[in-house]
C-alpha cells in the first residue's frame, strides 16, 4: 500500500506542530463527526492537474514502436514522461492514458517517485489534534463532553482530499479509515449502489467496548447528502430501528 506521494500535512490550526503546509477542513469535519458517533453509544494534498491534448497510438503503431529503432521508441503518446515502448514492455501501463490507475498521479510521476503506476495511491490526511465538545441532557441528567485526540484519517481513492465524497456521490467503491490515537478506529467502505442510496459497511477495528469491535454494520446511506450527514443519520437509525441496517453490530444494538 502506498503512502501519500506528497509530504504535505493537514494540521489543525491552533495546535502548533510546525509550519502549516496544507489544511483539509472537509476531512477534519468528517473526523470530528466520527468522534461524535462514538458518544452515541460507542466510538465509532490538493494536486493541480493540467489537461494536455493527446494523440492515441494505434495497435499497428505500438507494434512498430516495439519492433523498430531506439529513435522511434522515444514516442510518448500521452505525454506522461514515459515512452510508449517502456509503458508496454516495462511497466504494463496504458500508453494512451496519462494516469493508468486513475489515482490523480501521472504514470511518470509515480515511476519517478518509486511507486507502481498500476496501483492507486493511498492518501493519508493527518489531523494532528482535534477537539469535540458537547452537552446533552436526558432524564434530568446533563452530560458534558470534552474530548481531544490526535486523528489520522486515510482514504484510498487518490490525491484529492475530497475524493471519498466524490466516490460516495457516485456510489463507487472506496474506503476511509479514521484512527483516534489508537483509542478507537473506524472504517467505512462504500461497496456500491443500492436501493435509495449507497451500500456502506462500517466497522470498528478498535473500540473501548470490545463487544462492538470487528463487527460490521451494513447500511444504505443517502448519497444525495454529504457523507458525514448520511453517516450520522444511518448510524442513529441503526441504533433505534432494528432492521434499518444489518450485520453483527446491528445484532449487538438490538440484543435482548
Amino acid at each position: 500500500m502506498k503512502a501519500c506521494h506528497s509530504t504535505k500535512k493537514c494540521v489543525t490550526p491552533g495546535y502548533d506542530q510546525g509550519p502549516i503546509n496544507y489544511r483539509s477542513y472537509h476531512m477534519k469535519k468528517l473526523a470530528l463527526l466520527t468522534l461524535a458517533s462514538l458518544l452515541l453509544v460507542g466510538f465509532g494534498c490538493t494536486t493541480d492537474m493540467s489537461v494536455t491534448e493527446q494523440t492515441d497510438t494505434s495497435d499497428e503503431q505500438l507494434e512498430d514502436i516495439i519492433d523498430t529503432t531506439p529513435e522511434v521508441s522515444t514516442i510518448d503518446s500521452d505525454s506522461d514522461g514515459i515512452t510508449d515502448y517502456d509503458e508496454i514492455e516495462m511497466y504494463q501501463t496504458d500508453p494512451n492514458d496519462t494516469d493508468s490507475d486513475d489515482d490523480g498521479y501521472s504514470d511518470g510521476e509515480e515511476v519517478s517517485a518509486g511507486y507502481d503506476p498500476n496501483e492507486p495511491a493511498i492518501t493519508t490526511i493527518v489531523e494532528e489534534r482535534a477537539n469535540y465538545q458537547d452537552t446533552q441532557t436526558q432524564d434530568g441528567m446533563t452530560l458534558n463532553t470534552d474530548i481531544t485526540v490526535d486523528l489520522t484519517t486515510t482514504i484510498d481513492c487518490g490525491a484529492e482530499a475530497s475524493c471519498f465524497d466524490e466516490k460516495f456521490a457516485l456510489c463507487e467503491p472506496s474506503t476511509m479509515t479514521s484512527d483516534a490515537s489508537g483509542w478507537v478506529a473506524v472504517s467505512y467502505e462504500i461497496t456500491g449502489p443500492a436501493d435509495e442510496g449507497c451500500a456502506v459497511t462500517m466497522i470498528y477495528t478498535t473500540n473501548p467496548n470490545p463487544v462492538w469491535q470487528d463487527k460490521p454494520l451494513h447500511c444504505v446511506y443517502d448519497n444525495t447528502k454529504d457523507f458525514e450527514v448520511a453517516m450520522m443519520e444511518a448510524f442513529e437509525s441503526a441504533m433505534e430501528i432494528d432492521g434499518y441496517c444489518s450485520g453483527p453490530l446491528n445484532d449487538v444494538f438490538h440484543a435482548e
